[in-house]
C-alpha cells in the first residue's frame, strides 16, 4: 500500500486548477493514485480523477474505498473506459484555461482530423505525421482555389500552411503532458507525440503602405468600412477584435479601449488618440447596438465580410499582395520609425512573446542613410583615409606623416 498523505488516505492527491468559470480563481482537485499488491503478489496501479468541484469528504469516502478494495482483492484496475479526443479535450479545456477563438479552431481541427473519438492510447507519432500533411494540403487547395478565384491573391508555395499546422501540434503536445498527469496517457507515448518535428516556418510578414498606397486603398473602400481600417491603421488591432468591438469597451473620457478577449487571451488596453477618438465616436453615433461598427442595415459584421470588402477595394485600387492584416504591419512599422522601442511595440500588438515582435526591429532604407550620415567628420577612420579631422578649435589639421 502507498503510505499516508497529508489527507489521511492512502493513494489520495489534492491539488488545485483554474477555475473554467473563473480563470483568477484556483479550485481544488481530488485524484487516487494508488499502488498495491494484488491477490498473486504482483504490484498493480490504479488511477481515478474526479470531477472538479468534488467536496473533500467525498473525495476521502471514495478513496478509502478504494482503498478497502485493493485490501480485500477485490479492486480492479481496468474498469476504466478509454478517454476519447473529444473527452480529453473537454476536460484539458476546462483545466488549462485561456480558451481562446483560435486555440478552440485547433482543437476542433485535432478532432476533425485525428478523430473524435479515437482513443488517447491509439495516438501515433504517425498518425500526426498524417495529420500535418493531410491538414497542410486541405490549406493548400484552399489558397490555390482562392488564388485561381481572384488573381489577385498568391498561390501556395511550399511553406503555405505551416504556421496554422504547427499551432495545432503545439496545442497536442502540450495537451499530451497534462493527460500524462491524470493518467490517462502513457508516459511513452506522450514523449512520442512531442517528439514530432514542426514544419519550417516561413519568415515574419512584414508589409507596410506608402502614403500613394493608403490614398488609393482609402479611394476605393466602402463607406461603413473605412473606419474599421482606420481604426485598425492607429490601434493595430486585429480584424475581429475591431468587428467584435462594442462600445462598453472604449471610454473615450480615459482615451482607452479595453480588450478582454485576444488571441493571447490576455487584457490588452489600446490607446486612442484624437484622430480615432473622432472615427469611434461617429461610428458609435451610427450604430444602435451594443456594437461599435455595423453596416448600412445595421447589423453586425462577419469576419469574412469586412475581408472581402477589404479585398474588393485592394483589386479596385491595384493594390497586390496586401491583406487586412497588413494593416496591423503597418502600424507596427510606423511607430517604430516614430522611435518606439520594441517593448512598446509588443505590449501595443498584444504578443506573448518579444520574439513575435522582433520582425518589426527592421528600419526603413531612409533611417539607415541617415543613421550613417550621422558619422559624417566624426568617425576616427576618416583620418587614416586623407579626410581633415576637426580640431578643437574648428580648423581641420593633417595626419602627420611618419
Amino acid at each position: 500500500m502507498g503510505r499516508l498523505n497529508k489527507s489521511g488516505v492512502r493513494g489520495l492527491i489534492r491539488d488545485h486548477v483554474k477555475d473554467p468559470k473563473d480563470p483568477t480563481r484556483t479550485v481544488e482537485r481530488y485524484s487516487i493514485d494508488l499502488r498495491f499488491r494484488d491477490g498473486g503478489g504482483a504490484w498493480q496501479r490504479y488511477r481515478e480523477r474526479m470531477p472538479l468541484g468534488t467536496k473533500a469528504a467525498a473525495a476521502k469516502a471514495r478513496a478509502q474505498l478504494i482503498n478497502n478494495g485493493a485490501t480485500a482483492g477485490t479492486l480492479e484496475t481496468d474498469t476504466r473506459k478509454p478517454m476519447t479526443l473529444a473527452e480529453a479535450f473537454a476536460d484539458y479545456a476546462k483545466a488549462a484555461g485561456n480558451n481562446t477563438p483560435t486555440k478552440t479552431a485547433q482543437i476542433a481541427i485535432l478532432k476533425k482530423f485525428l478523430g473524435a473519438e479515437t482513443k488517447l492510447t491509439e495516438l501515433s507519432a504517425f498518425g500526426i505525421e498524417k495529420f500535418k500533411r493531410d491538414r497542410r494540403a486541405e490549406i493548400v487547395k484552399r489558397v490555390d482555389a482562392a488564388a485561381a478565384k481572384d488573381k489577385s491573391k498568391p498561390k501556395a508555395d511550399e511553406l503555405t500552411g505551416a504556421a496554422s499546422v504547427n499551432r495545432a501540434i503545439a496545442i497536442l503536445k502540450h495537451a499530451a503532458g497534462v493527460w500524462v498527469t491524470y493518467g490517462w496517457l502513457p508516459a511513452v507515448l506522450a514523449l512520442e507525440i512531442r517528439k514530432v518535428k514542426l514544419l519550417k516556418e516561413p519568415p515574419g510578414r512584414v508589409r507596410s503602405l506608402t502614403a500613394e498606397e493608403q490614398a488609393k486603398l482609402f479611394a476605393e473602400l466602402p463607406e461603413r468600412i473605412i473606419p474599421i481600417v482606420e481604426a485598425a491603421a492607429m490601434t493595430g488591432m486585429r480584424r475581429a477584435e475591431l468587428v467584435g468591438l462594442r462600445k462598453s469597451a472604449v471610454d473615450l473620457a480615459a482615451r482607452e479601449i479595453t480588450l478582454t478577449r485576444t488571441k493571447s487571451g490576455k487584457v490588452r488596453r489600446v490607446p486612442i488618440n484624437d484622430r480615432l477618438a473622432k472615427v469611434l465616436e461617429a461610428a458609435m453615433a451610427l450604430s444602435h447596438t451594443e456594437h461599435v461598427f455595423v453596416s448600412a442595415s445595421g447589423k453586425l459584421y462577419t469576419l469574412d465580410a469586412v475581408t472581402h470588402a477589404f479585398w474588393r477595394a485592394c483589386r479596385a485600387a491595384g493594390l497586390k499582395d496586401l491583406r487586412f492584416h497588413d494593416v496591423r504591419h503597418h502600424f507596427a512599422t510606423m511607430i517604430r520609425r516614430a522611435g518606439a522601442d520594441l517593448s512598446v511595440v509588443q505590449t501595443l500588438l498584444g504578443h506573448a512573446t518579444l520574439q513575435m515582435t522582433t520582425r518589426y526591429s527592421h528600419v526603413g532604407r531612409a533611417e539607415l542613410h541617415d543613421a550613417v550620415a550621422k558619422l559624417d567628420g566624426s568617425s576616427r577612420i576618416a583620418q587614416y583615409n586623407g579626410v581633415p579631422s576637426p580640431t578643437t578649435d574648428g580648423q581641420t589639421s593633417e595626419k602627420k606623416a611618419g
